[in-house]
């Protein structure tokens, strides 16, 4: 079997069948530098290109909707822990902060551009 893979920079196809040859028997392989995988990537078992399944819709506006909810809550406490003079308290709100944004990011990312990954 040939596998068509692209490079780590180049995006993948998004589908529900392979985006090459329209066929739905697929090998299920763990995407590559990719701590959080909320469906693994797939090759064609027929003409073994890679390809990325649809995040369901939901899915991506509730990982969306998660990382504005963390974004509100390490902004309002870092505020307060600035106030406050609390430094190990604004590190920690500071990484919420972070964890919103790749929340946001990856979500609308999956729900507006689902074309490719």
């Amino acid at each position: 079997m040939r596998v068509t893979q692209s490079p780590a920079l180049e995006e993948l196809p998004v589908s529900e069948a392979c985006p090459t040859c329209g066929q739905k028997t697929y090998d299920s392989v763990r995407p590559p530098h990719q701590l959080i995988a909320l469906r693994w990537n797939r090759i064609c078992k027929v003409c073994g290109t890679l390809y990325v399944p649809p995040i369901p819709q939901l899915i991506s506006l509730g990982l969306t909707l998660t990382g504005v909810v963390l974004l509100v809550i390490g902004g309002v406490g870092g505020f307060f822990s600035l106030r406050s003079g609390n430094i190990l308290a604004l590190l920690l709100e500071a990484a919420l902060c972070a964890l919103g944004v790749l929340a946001v990011k990856h979500g609308y990312r999956s729900l507006v551009q689902s074309g490719s990954m």
